[in-house]
């Protein structure tokens, strides 16, 4: 599946998906990350104190599936070892989905938030090869 970094054109798209999530213009922040565009959905990144935090992680309406989203999370992680990392910082707010995606993600049912704030989890994973 192929990934483009984000361009201003693109901007509406990612704008309304996530709006219609529930997110406020304040709680966007693709334009400033580091941002992948696939037909599918979108993630972004950045760095905070050297690891590799996952902003945004979404999965267009009509394209939702477990399928786009393990084919989503594996653009991201190739990206991350391409970088030479081996870990990232995930948050989970709104949904269950991703408390139980980034459990998976991580192969630990017992993963636990090591942080939770606003009820927002903070979740420390490593990527499996």
């Amino acid at each position: 599946m192929r990934a483009e970094l984000y361009r201003k054109h693109l901007y509406y798209k990612l704008f309304r998906a996530l709006q219609d999530e529930g997110y406020e213009e304040s709680q966007m922040s693709f334009e400033e990350d580091i941002c992948y565009v696939l037909p599918i959905g979108f993630f972004s990144f950045r760095f905070e104190n050297g690891h590799p935090f996952l902003v945004h992680f979404l999965i267009f309406k009509e394209h939702r599936s477990l399928n786009n989203a393990i084919a989503l999370y594996r653009v991201f992680r190739n990206i991350i070892v391409s970088l030479g990392l081996v870990s990232f910082i995930a948050l989970a707010s709104r949904e269950k989905f991703f408390e139980t995606f980034f459990k998976w993600v991580a192969r630990d049912k017992s993963l636990e938030p090591y942080m939770t704030h606003n009820n927002i989890k903070c979740y420390y994973i490593t990527c499996r090869r």
